[in-house]
């Protein structure tokens, strides 16, 4: 059910961006930090430079709470044990331009996501080190629905490239997730 309310809106702002004249239809891809450390792309649509729809996909990984003290990680590779979270997310806002050329602008959106979350559990402790123990693990896989709050204040530099700063809050099932966001835009931005 998720999934095809999910596709239905996403069909339905493609129809909305295709049969108007005034838009601007444009990607955005931004790197985050935070409680986090993520990464995500959007397609967006500004329509009449007053309201904003935003479809994208995102991953983030954090260091999971669950870590014992004395785990020695030092043979394994960068990312393991980290707890990752796979994001597609459905946003809708509201834009304000801050200048009378349309070089700033401010773009509170709010939305939907559907997470999936994999963090490794159940921690059994196999052998001594100099540093710690060796652990054992088994990484846990959970979906769900989130809520993402994301202003944004774009400069929309040329008609076709512009950057963005993005904080974020992003709140799933038992978790918050909030950081920044550097990002750049491509497309038709004005």
């Amino acid at each position: 059910m998720k999934k095809k309310l999910i596709f239905l809106l996403c069909s339905l702002i493609a129809t909305v961006c295709v049969s108007q004249r005034k838009k601007a239809l444009y990607l955005s891809s931004e790197l985050e930090i935070g409680n986090y450390l993520g990464a995500g792309i959007d397609l967006n649509y500004l329509h009449k430079d007053k309201y904003s729809f935003s479809i994208g996909a995102q991953g983030q990984l954090s260091v999971p709470t669950n870590t014992p003290k004395d785990y020695d990680n030092s043979d394994d590779l960068p990312f393991a044990n980290l707890k990752s979270v796979g994001t597609i997310r459905v946003l809708m806002g509201r834009v304000f331009n801050l200048s009378s050329k349309r070089l700033t602008r401010l773009n509170l959106q709010i939305g939907v996501s559907l997470n999936t979350i994999e963090k490794p559990t159940d921690w059994i402790r196999t052998e001594k080190t100099a540093e710690g123990y060796k652990y054992k693990y088994r990484n846990d896989k959970d979906k769900s629905m989130g809520f993402v709050i994301s202003p944004s204040i774009e400069f929309p530099l040329f008609n076709l490239v512009g950057f963005k700063v993005a904080p974020k809050v992003h709140f799933t099932k038992g978790e918050i997730f909030a950081g920044v966001g550097f990002g750049v835009l491509l497309g038709d931005l004005k």
